[in-house]
């Protein structure tokens, strides 16, 4: 998988786009996906929060997407007490392809390798794990 305009961050909480550093565990909510079948395309969507610390940066949405899918995972989370912690982002990071059943965790590097799977996992135990041929990250 290619990241094609933006990297994850040192943190594992953030993308970096153009020098712009989006964290979104802090500053965006998760809002959903969608996906395409036919078209083999995914995408994750993020709004900014309306907290009064997350500062304007002129980015108000963004989305991941993905082209040429060709693994897709999705474990639910359980949000029932806390329903804002399907929102909150609790993680980005690679896996590995022997590593797919592993929905909890990610490696501990920034080093992406081409063949490696990226998971997004969340507060309320959702994640979701994808490989594709491309990633693009449109901000809005």
């Amino acid at each position: 998988m290619k990241l094609l305009n933006f990297n994850i961050g040192d943190d594992f909480i953030s993308a970096v786009k153009e020098d712009l550093y989006l964290d979104l565990h802090n500053d965006f909510d998760f809002t959903g996906y969608s996906c395409d079948v036919l078209k083999k395309e995914f995408k994750l969507i993020f709004r900014k929060g309306r907290a009064e610390w997350i500062q304007n940066n002129g980015i108000n949405n963004l989305a991941f997407k993905f082209k040429e899918v060709s693994f897709l995972k999705i474990q639910e989370g359980d949000s029932r007490e806390y329903p804002d912690d399907e929102r909150c982002l609790d993680g980005i990071g690679f896996n590995t392809e022997d590593m797919r059943s592993d929905m909890d965790s990610f490696l501990a590097s920034n080093e992406f390798h081409d063949d490696y799977d990226l998971i997004f996992t969340f507060v309320s135990g959702l994640a979701i794990k994808i490989h594709s041929k491309e990633v693009f990250l449109e901000t809005i």
